[in-house]
């Protein structure tokens, strides 16, 4: 059964299609992979629905493969809204774009040196904090 906003955990891209997801279309080329993590409680906190923008935004690059992990207090987001996250409207506009454009959210620690960047938004970070690993 759906929650009220029309958004499932069933509807996101997890695990294995993540993978299958890299490749660029038609080309072979492999695209940069961006892992945006989030850990920020969407209760006390805006930077869940903020990170969840970017990741949206960032998707229509053609040149990215982008992947999303909710981790920690940040797995709320994918619960039904209670009406008290900061943000909500937003939250709940930029999963729906992440659903459309099929980005792999997980909620499962994610190994980060799969990535070619990884961003991390959480409680402690005063902007998001990038974290370089060599390809």
């Amino acid at each position: 059964m759906k929650p009220k906003n029309g958004f499932a955990k069933e509807d996101l891209v997890f695990g294995a299609k993540r993978k299958a997801m890299q490749e660029a279309p038609g080309r072979g080329r492999v695209k940069k992979r961006l892992l945006i993590v989030v850990t920020a409680n969407p209760a006390t906190s805006g930077r869940p629905a903020e990170a969840l923008r970017v990741a949206a935004g960032l998707a229509a690059e053609e040149k990215l493969s982008v992947s999303v992990a909710l981790e920690g207090p940040a797995q709320a987001c994918l619960e039904p809204p209670r009406g008290c996250w900061q943000d909500e409207e937003l939250l709940l506009r930029s999963l729906e774009i992440l659903k459309e454009w099929g980005v792999p959210v997980e909620t499962q620690k994610v190994d980060r040196e799969e990535f070619d960047l990884v961003v991390v938004f959480g409680e402690t970070s005063l902007s998001p904090q990038p974290l370089l690993f060599a390809s």
